[in-house]
C-alpha cells in the first residue's frame, strides 16, 4: 500500500498519471487515492507479494481486471488462466490449439459451437442481433436458459475476452521484446486466436463492455475500424446509456476520420524510406521514418531502424541518445539498455549518460548492475560538482525519480547517495 501511494504521488506531481486513477492532496500534505485503477493496482501489489512469497503453491486466476504483472506468467487453462512461475517465454501452438478445442465444445453448452475461423464480424452481430435483440430462436443452436440469463452471458463473456486478452498482451506495444511473436507467422498464429476468441466473446454478451473494450482494441491496431465500430455500436443498441461506450464509438468516428491522414503518412514512408536507404546516415529521416512507422503501428519496423542505425559501431552519441529515446517511448528496456551502455562508452564522463543506464536497470529489476552504474554516477556527479558546484544534484535526483523506488529500501542505495 505505502509502495502505491508513493508512486502514485509521484506519477501526479509529474503529471503521469494512469487513466481512471485518481489521486489528491489534502491541506495538511496527506496523499489520497480513490477510482478503480488506484483499488486494482494496490491489488496488483498484493498479489504479487502473495505469489513471490509462496512459490511451492500454484496460482490460478479468474481475471476481473487485467493485472500488468501477470500477464508475462500468464497461459490459458480451460475456463481460467494459470500464473506460472517462470515467465511463459511463448504461447505455443499447443496451447493455441487446446484452448481453441477446448472453448468451441464449451461453446456448444451455451450458444451453439457455430463460431469458427471464417466467422465474420458481421455474422456474429446479425446473431447477437436476432437472438438477444428480437428474440428470434428460429436459428440458435444452443441452450436457451443461457439467453435468459445475463449474468451469466457476461461471466463467460469476461472469461473468454480475459484469455484472448492474454494473446492480445503479447502484440501490443506493452509487451517485453523477448516475450514477443518471434516470426510473422507466429505473430499472425497469435493474431488469429486473439481475433477467434474475441469473437466468441462477444457472441457470449454482445453487451459486455470489457469484450468490446478490448476486441475494438485490436481491431483499431490491426486497421480494421469499420469492424471496431460495428461491435461498438451493437453494443451501444444495448446499453445506450453507457457513456464509456458512447465515448469509445466517438473515438472511433474520429479514428476512421483520421484515416486519410494515415494514407498520407503512409505515402510519406514510402519517400522516407528512399531517402534513409540511400543515406541511412541522415539522423533527421531515420527519425521522421521511425515516428512515422510507430503512428501506424509498425512498431517492429520501427525497432527495425533503431537496430539499424545502433549496429554503427561509429555512430556519434547525437545518434545513440536519438536511439535510447526511441527505444524508450516504446519502452523496449533490453534494447534501451544496450544503447545506454553504448552511450556510456561514447561518453564515459558523462554522469547523466550513466544515471539514465543506472534508472533502465533499475527498473529491469536488475538491482545489483543498477547499484554498480549508479555509484559511477555519484562518483562523476562528485567531480563534477566539485568543479562546478551549481552542477545538477544527481543524489537529489534519483531519490524523487520512479525508476529507483524498488532500490530505496535498499542500505547500499542510501550509501551510494550518502557518498555524493
Amino acid at each position: 500500500y505505502l509502495q502505491y501511494m508513493s508512486e502514485a504521488a509521484f506519477r501526479k506531481a509529474n503529471n503521469q498519471l494512469k487513466p481512471g486513477e485518481i489521486v489528491e492532496e489534502t491541506p495538511d500534505g496527506r496523499i489520497l487515492v480513490q477510482g478503480q485503477a488506484a483499488v486494482m493496482a494496490i491489488n496488483a501489489l498484493l498479489t504479487k507479494v502473495i505469489f513471490d512469497e509462496n512459490p511451492d503453491h500454484e496460482f490460478y486466476i479468474e481475471e476481473s481486471m487485467p493485472l500488468e504483472w501477470m500477464y508475462p506468467h500468464l497461459s490459458p487453462f480451460g475456463i481460467i488462466m494459470k500464473i506460472n512461475r517462470e515467465e511463459v517465454p511463448a504461447i505455443t501452438e499447443e496451447m493455441l490449439q487446446q484452448d481453441h478445442e477446448f472453448w468451441s465444445k464449451y461453446m456448444d453448452r451455451l450458444i451453439g459451437n457455430w463460431v469458427d475461423e471464417d466467422t465474420t464480424i458481421e455474422e456474429v452481430v446479425k446473431f447477437a442481433e436476432d437472438v438477444y435483440l428480437k428474440g428470434d430462436f428460429s436459428n440458435f443452436k444452443g441452450d436457451p436458459k443461457f439467453v435468459r440469463d445475463d449474468w451469466g452471458q457476461k461471466a463467460f463473456s469476461k472469461l473468454r475476452s480475459g484469455i484472448a486478452g492474454i494473446y492480445a498482451w503479447r502484440l501490443g506495444p506493452q509487451c517485453p521484446e523477448h516475450l514477443r511473436p518471434k516470426t510473422i507467422e507466429e505473430e499472425q498464429r497469435l493474431l488469429e486466436e486473439a481475433d477467434f476468441a474475441f469473437r466468441q466473446s462477444l457472441a457470449l454478451c454482445p453487451s459486455s463492455p470489457e469484450a468490446v473494450f478490448r476486441y475494438s482494441n485490436l481491431l483499431a491496431m490491426t486497421q480494421r475500424v469499420d469492424d471496431a465500430i460495428l461491435i461498438t455500436e451493437t453494443c451501444y443498441k444495448f446499453d445506450y446509456e453507457n457513456q464509456g461506450i458512447g465515448q469509445l464509438l466517438q473515438q472511433l468516428h474520429r479514428m476512421k476520420q483520421g484515416q486519410a491522414q494515415l494514407g498520407q503518412i503512409q505515402n510519406s514512408i514510402q519517400n522516407l524510406e528512399q531517402m534513409y536507404l540511400s543515406n541511412k546516415t541522415n539522423l533527421d529521416v531515420a527519425y521522421k521514418l521511425m515516428s512515422n512507422y510507430v503512428l501506424t503501428l509498425r512498431t517492429n519496423d520501427a525497432v527495425r531502424v533503431m537496430d539499424e542505425l545502433l549496429a554503427d559501431q561509429n555512430a556519434p552519441a547525437e545518434t545513440i541518445l536519438t536511439v535510447a529515446s526511441a527505444y524508450n517511448d516504446l519502452k523496449q528496456y533490453e534494447r534501451l539498455e544496450s544503447a545506454l551502455i553504448r552511450l556510456v562508452e561514447v561518453i564515459p564522463e558523462n554522469p547523466e549518460a550513466w544515471f539514465d543506464l543506472a534508472g533502465t536497470q533499475a527498473l529491469m529489476g536488475k538491482k545489483e548492475l543498477a547499484l554498480q552504474t549508479l555509484s559511477k554516477t555519484m562518483e562523476l556527479s562528485r567531480a563534477r560538482r566539485a568543479k562546478n558546484p551549481s552542477a545538477v544534484d544527481l543524489a537529489r535526483k534519483a531519490r524523487g525519480d520512479h525508476r529507483f523506488n524498488a532500490l530505496r529500501v535498499s542500505p547500499e542505495f542510501q550509501r551510494v547517495l550518502i557518498n555524493q
